[in-house]
């Protein structure tokens, strides 16, 4: 992105891209800078690290001694419900793990982090091991960012954005925009820890035939749009953590919202 110039088209062939891609440059009016997967949803943006060198604590319960920087885990966090929710999401075969908020605690199918040692544990199902089974752990705030007003006329087109360890209090998410004619498209943001498709201060922009599924709290969340458009998207199964926060959970949420268009949208079996 650093040497892209208007009208560029950056394509980007299929792998899992482990990384965080922060947009800072513009496109022009009739030259947008286009960031496109060259086959759609096989470009993957994971904000996760895969988590290896496992030692076995105790019958069916590993551990692993964490040693990159942890984010959004608040030991004080707490939902209205009494849950404890860290951003630091564990994946067992790319299927969260639930969370635990001690050793005592674990099951089959559970995991359990000791904020002070950095050690996760986890409780694997039955016929599971870290010897047969991809394990990976969020570690980064998001997937594509651009957190600049001035920019301007980029399109984002065909990836597959997951594992962002975005809170379900805090900021960043795992797509998360800001600027004047910002274009989304055809992607799919699915299993990150809070939200999946965050926008603020946006206007003449456009959503079209995104797919958020699986995300912890919020399929699309955003505030004060302007002349924007949001189009065929699916917003589903989203708010899996069952987050309790009385305002912002489920498929879609708006504000400030002023002359955008919001049509042929589908929202369905979010919590």
């Amino acid at each position: 992105m650093r040497r892209a110039r208007p009208g560029d088209v950056i394509l980007v062939k299929p792998g899992v891209y482990r990384e965080s891609v922060h947009i800072k440059k513009s496109g022009e009016s009739g030259k947008p800078i286009h960031l496109k997967s060259s086959e759609k949803h096989k470009a993957v943006i994971s904000g996760s690290k895969v988590v290896k060198e496992w030692a076995k604590h105790k019958p069916g319960v590993w551990s692993h001694v964490v040693k990159s920087r942890l984010f959004y885990f608040d030991k004080h966090l707490k939902l209205l419900d009494g849950k404890r929710i860290p951003g630091n999401q564990l994946y067992l075969d790319k299927e969260p793990l639930e969370w635990r908020d001690s050793l005592a605690q674990l099951v089959p199918g559970t995991w359990h982090l000791d904020i002070g040692t950095k050690t996760l544990y986890a409780s694997f199902p039955t016929g599971k091991s870290p010897d047969n089974s991809l394990m990976e752990l969020a570690v980064r705030p998001f997937t594509i960012r651009i957190d600049d007003e001035s920019v301007s006329n980029i399109i984002i087109d065909g990836f597959h954005l997951t594992h962002a360890a975005d809170s379900v209090k805090g900021s960043p998410r795992s797509l998360d925009l800001t600027g004047e004619n910002i274009i989304v498209v055809n992607n799919l943001v699915s299993w990150n820890s809070s939200y999946g498709i965050s926008f603020r201060n946006l206007s003449d922009s456009r959503f079209e035939g995104n797919q958020c599924l699986w995300n912890g709290c919020l399929g699309f969340s955003g505030h004060t749009s302007t002349r924007c458009v949001f189009k065929g998207n699916q917003s589903w199964y989203n708010n899996w953590r069952l987050c309790n926060r009385s305002y912002c959970a489920g498929g879609m949420k708006i504000l400030h919202s002023f002359d955008n268009i919001v049509e042929n949208n589908e929202m369905a079996y979010n919590f």
